[in-house]
């Protein structure tokens, strides 16, 4: 059992509301250097692990696991996702070596994580280059209590390439993002095999998708890249809303947050960009950067990030896979950024990192 942290309403209200706003071997020890939350106790997390670490990773489909991991770098008993068919519940695995792959989110209540995955038992070669008529992209979801529910597939999307991500608002249905044929955003509801609903249709690369303030929101890697806006209205849309909007542009954007620094609402976005965070502010409507601060350990990927009193404390894993960084930020809304990056924990031989978030409540 972990000790973390307490407070009851933190986990659900880490990222504020911004819909107002822009509507106007066996799982080893892990070495660890990191510290505590800007709150000075530490944050209670989960990082997606690929990889047993029992042989070298390859472009296989790999067992994943969800590894709890308090951000002083103490972990607890990894959360096994299934490896084979039972039940209603598919087998669930990414790719050994995509860098791009295993986003994880906390839904919208803070009830349950989501992420997607290949419906592939491992060992299945080539698995990312695979149709999804034959190898279904399948989205898990677990709770806080560890239960996992991996029974809902998508068979019409993402084919011949990476399945990156999904978010909740509830675990009920998930938005999943992806490249291949059709790339974009889809819908799925939970428990539903097949078809899925197509909603965004724009990029050929999107990465992250998140869900703030309602909203759906996601990061891409091609076109112009950068964070962009798929609904206004408060609440993720069930069919193809129209074009989105692009909200701040970024060179190779990955994982992102809106926090708030100096009000009720959402004034500050974090984006994990190339080898640095980018910070931005929001001005008179607009999101303005607010510079960048580089990681010497190399590209980065996946972030989570709260705000306490002014100052922001993120999360983030490396593009390879090999640590969890934390990064403080005391400098407030509309400064730009400092701090510096610490190290929390590094992943055991033949294992990689992928998505970090939060971790949902009910969780010990």
């Amino acid at each position: 059992m972990l000790c973390r942290d307490q407070r009851p309403v933190v986990q659900v209200v880490r990222v504020l509301a911004v819909g107002a706003v822009l509507a106007a071997a066996a799982f080893g020890s892990l070495a660890a250097v990191g510290g505590a939350s800007s709150a000075g106790v530490p944050d209670f997390l989960d990082v997606v692990q690929v990889g047993s670490g029992a042989a070298a990773l390859t472009s296989a489909a790999t067992q994943v696991s969800i590894v709890p991991l308090l951000s002083s770098g103490v972990t607890g008993a990894p959360i096994a996702l299934p490896t084979a068919a039972s039940g209603a519940n598919k087998p669930f695995t990414l790719s050994g070596t995509a860098s791009s792959e295993g986003s994880l989110a906390l839904s919208t209540n803070g009830s349950v994580l989501t992420l997607a995955g290949y419906s592939a038992v491992p060992g299945a070669a080539g698995v990312a280059s695979t149709t999804s008529a034959a190898v279904p992209r399948v989205v898990a979801r677990i709770s806080g209590a560890g239960g996992v529910d991996t029974s809902s597939t998508i068979s019409d999307a993402f084919s011949a390439n990476n399945v990156r991500g999904a978010v909740s608002v509830d675990g009920s249905a998930f938005w999943v993002s992806g490249a291949g044929t059709p790339a974009g955003l889809v819908r799925q509801a939970l428990g539903v095999t097949g078809a899925s609903t197509q909603i965004v249709t724009a990029s050929t690369n999107a990465r992250v998708p998140r869900i703030f303030g309602g909203n759906l929101f996601y990061s891409t890697g091609s076109g112009t890249t950068g964070i962009y806006q798929v609904s206004a209205t408060g609440t993720p849309p069930l069919t193809n809303p129209g074009a989105p909007t692009l909200v701040a542009a970024a060179t190779s954007p990955y994982g992102f947050a809106f926090v708030s620094l100096g009000g009720a609402t959402a004034d500050t976005l974090y984006v994990a960009d190339g080898t640095a965070i980018r910070k931005f502010t929001l001005v008179s409507g607009t999101w303005v950067a607010a510079g960048t601060s580089a990681a010497a350990a190399g590209a980065l990927a996946h972030l989570a990030a709260s705000a306490t009193g002014g100052v922001a404390q993120l999360y983030l894993t490396t593009l390879d896979g090999s640590k969890v960084l934390a990064f403080t930020d005391a400098s407030g809304s509309g400064a730009a950024i400092t701090g510096l990056f610490t190290t929390v924990a590094t992943a055991p031989a033949n294992t990689t990192y992928k998505g970090i978030a939060f971790a949902p409540a009910g969780q010990v």
